[in-house]
């Protein structure tokens, strides 16, 4: 499964260094973020011993959307039901 995990300015490669001690496959970095892949299992693990990071997310989905049309086409596409219950909300930022 593919992560990121959100880093304050500048401690983008401690991020990188604590994931990589950990054992889990870093991807790339960039500004203010670490892209990582890793098991469910080891997710966790990165979410309770990450000390530089921020909060780590998982992609659900990844598209490129020019208009607002193809924003909400794709996001209804994706099988939510996989994430969220069905009494769960979900917040979503482009």
């Amino acid at each position: 499964m593919k992560f990121f995990a959100t880093a304050p300015f500048s401690l983008e490669k401690p991020v990188k260094l604590e994931l990589e001690r950990l054992g889990i496959t870093v991807l790339a970095v960039g500004e203010g973020k670490v892209y990582f892949e890793a098991s469910v299992e080891q997710a966790a693990h990165a979410m309770v011993n990450l000390r530089c990071a921020d909060r780590v997310y998982l992609f659900v989905a990844e598209f490129t959307a020019k208009t607002f049309d193809e924003l909400f086409d794709n996001i209804a596409r994706i099988k939510w039901q996989k994430f969220v219950s069905l009494q769960g909300k979900i917040n979503v930022s482009a």
